[in-house]
């Protein structure tokens, strides 16, 4: 688990991918089978471009353990940087089938679609889980990190407002809000 966890560490700090890739090979030699580490090395994958590639990942995995919902998650973003809607569409209703609370679906198809410039399609994601679960600040919060990428400032603030009235602990949306007032 260590390995696995601190290759996330390593992407999420530094986005250091050669260091997080060993890590995620070196868990896998202890536990071939082991989800986060498998799950990080589906999205270096797909954040690659290499999308059949972490289906040939993630489908193993999911045979394995159907209810690995992360997992399914980052299924859906590959079928959907494949354009394969329909696909996508079928896993998302498969997903949220098993777990209709599982608002992280939306925001991890929504990370994999920051990489790949897909802005308006981030959107539209990110706009379906507001929807889906209006308590779900940090899609809220990201909904308005999007905004403010597509030029929308107006949208941007009023959004970061309302996930900084429900979420008063998230940086992410504070520093953006500091930005704002100066």
């Amino acid at each position: 688990d260590a390995k696995a966890l601190m290759a996330r560490i390593k992407l999420e700090q530094g986005n250091d991918v050669a260091e997080a890739s060993e890590l995620v090979e070196d868990s896998l030699k202890v536990n071939p089978y082991h989800p986060v580490a498998l799950a990080i090395k589906a999205e270096i994958l797909i954040d690659n471009e290499q999308y059949e590639e972490a289906l040939a990942v993630i489908d193993p995995q999911l045979a394995r353990n159907g209810f690995d919902l992360p997992a399914r998650a980052l299924r859906a973003a590959a079928l959907f940087l494949l354009d394969r809607p329909k696909e996508y569409e079928a896993e998302k209703a498969e997903t949220l089938r098993r777990s209709p609370l599982f608002s992280s679906f939306h925001r991890i198809v929504s990370d994999r679609l920051q990489v790949q410039h897909r802005y308006e399609a981030q959107v539209a994601v990110l706009e379906e889980a507001v929807k889906l679960h209006p308590k779900d600040f940090y899609a809220l919060g990201d909904l308005g990190r999007c905004y403010l990428q597509l030029g929308d400032d107006e949208r941007s603030y009023q959004t970061l407002l309302k996930a900084w009235k429900g979420d008063k602990y998230n940086r992410k949306t504070f520093n953006l809000l500091e930005l704002f007032e100066k």
